[in-house]
């Protein structure tokens, strides 16, 4: 982890997660209540372009790191309306070892 880090962002970014594959029509409101079963959802950013469409992800934060393992656990692959969702933990920015993505 990068050494700029504190120790509060670290533990935070813990208890955060990225949903990947969202449809169009996901609202942060469906979204908090589907995530809900698996822990207090503490905040939800869906990620829109600046025209508000949806850019198909957002970042979920949950109270404790052991909810946000349990929804990435249960949530990874399973289907929110017709979408095949990927949940993965989130990594802070910058932080080395987080994918890259392909193109620039």
């Amino acid at each position: 982890l990068s050494p700029c880090l504190s120790a509060t962002a670290i533990r935070r970014m813990a208890s955060r997660i990225i949903v990947k594959n969202l449809p169009n029509h996901a609202t942060e409101q469906r979204l908090r209540d589907h995530f809900a079963a698996y822990g207090e959802v503490t905040d939800c950013r869906l990620k829109l372009t600046p025209d508000g469409r949806s850019r198909g992800f957002a970042f979920i934060g949950f109270r404790r790191g052991s909810e946000a393992e349990e929804a990435v656990k249960r949530l990874n692959r399973s289907f929110f309306d017709t979408a095949r969702l990927s949940v993965e933990h989130a990594h802070a920015p910058g932080v080395s070892g987080a994918a890259r993505p392909w193109s620039r």
